[in-house]
């Protein structure tokens, strides 16, 4: 009970230093622009730049925020599964129309080959958020003019989901760690990304009882590999 007490003070510890660490530079951010156009003299163009920066830096925080809120559940088990019947490939197909809005400007291609559609037993928002979590990182890390291709299949009593793209790739050395929370590798650090993403869709799956697998090279692109229970 004691090792249970002092991991749960050690997770509790990370989380909310990571926390605080990443929404200190979106903050900082705002309050320099901020100040900025309280100084005055400036010319409208530049308040119109600083605004627009502080909308982003406000968006990138409730992103930030609403990722929290969902991981925070899970520190704190009390997280509930809502389960419902859902048709994978109808679903699947629907982000995949939604996100091809989002991979435009970068000119990434993303293509669905689905097999024959079938329904599974899970909890369909959180399912929607593991897809689009995996897309959002094949877009973000992609080469201009590469592609995104996201297939179904069904392997014994499993459902597979394979999302495979071009972009830059994860280094031998980065994989091991790439579900961890809030870690980023040298290679992809930015300020668009928090870290989360990966780590949240391996949270959900396996609070649906299955699995997921990376496979990735440097400058070549990476394939991600979810395998989800049909009845959980």
């Amino acid at each position: 009970m004691l090792d249970r007490l002092e991991d749960a003070f050690r997770r509790e510890a990370e989380f909310t230093s990571a926390a605080s660490h990443e929404l200190r530079t979106p903050i900082a951010v705002i309050l320099a622009q901020a100040e900025e156009i309280l100084s005055g003299n400036k010319k409208n163009s530049d308040y119109k730049k600083a605004a627009k920066v502080i909308i982003n830096q406000s968006k990138r925080i409730s992103f930030l925020i609403s990722q929290l809120l969902t991981l925070a559940r899970d520190y704190q088990d009390r997280f509930e599964l809502n389960n419902e019947v859902i048709d994978l490939g109808i679903l699947i197909n629907d982000i995949v129309e939604e996100m091809r809005v989002i991979a435009e400007p970068k000119r990434v291609k993303i293509s669905f080959a689905d097999g024959k559609s079938f329904k599974i037993n899970a909890d369909q928002t959180l399912i929607t958020t593991l897809i689009i979590n995996i897309i959002s990182n094949s877009i973000k890390y992609n080469k201009k003019g590469g592609y995104i291709r996201v297939g179904l299949s069904r392997e014994k009593d499993y459902a597979k989901i394979i999302i495979e793209d071009t972009g830059i790739g994860i280094s031998k050395n980065d994989t091991p760690f790439i579900f961890d929370r809030f870690y980023r590798a040298d290679k992809i650090k930015s300020d668009k990304s928090f870290g989360l993403g990966l780590s949240i869709a391996k949270w959900i799956v396996d609070s649906h009882k299955g699995n997921i697998d990376i496979s990735s090279e440097l400058e070549k692109g990476t394939k991600v590999t979810v395998r989800l229970p049909i009845d959980l």
